[in-house]
């Protein structure tokens, strides 16, 4: 990777992920958001929403004592088209319930243009904290989550 600009960032003892080098005297270096995050920050909250409901709507799936990376190609019409798991979270029946849980999901809104696909997500116990399946969307608006 030397002299590319990208730098590889471990993703706990499970692979490592590719990211832009910051930029001496850059946007980045600094602390602010790059152009292209800036462009796409809505529409990473609209699907990180649709995310958080699919994984609480079972206890099996809601983020803790889990990690996977996972990719998915959202359709034009604001769904997720295609869906694959990366990592494995340890248990091949989660992996699966997982994988059918992100397939098919509505976001709620038209995926922007230039949106670069697939998607990665990095689903870690870190999103379990600070009740994280209990900021999901009130009951009404999606699925009640399973005890």
């Amino acid at each position: 990777l030397a002299g590319t600009g990208i730098a590889a960032r471990l993703i706990g003892d499970q692979g490592f992920t590719l990211v832009a080098m910051p930029v001496k005297g850059h946007a980045r270096d600094s602390g602010e958001m790059s152009p292209s995050v800036r462009r796409f920050q809505s529409y990473s909250a609209t699907l990180q929403r649709a995310m958080r409901n699919a994984l609480c709507r079972f206890g099996e799936t809601a983020p803790g004592a889990y990690r996977v990376l996972a990719q998915v190609w959202i359709g034009p019409s604001g769904a997720t088209e295609r869906a694959e798991l990366l990592t494995s979270s340890g248990d091949a029946g989660r992996d699966a319930m997982l994988a059918a849980s992100f397939r098919g999901l509505a976001l709620g809104s038209l995926p922007p243009v230039d949106l670069p696909q697939p998607v990665t997500l990095l689903i870690t116990s870190e999103d379990a904290a600070g009740g994280y399946c209990a900021a999901r969307q009130p009951p009404g608006h999606g699925h009640e989550a399973r005890r």
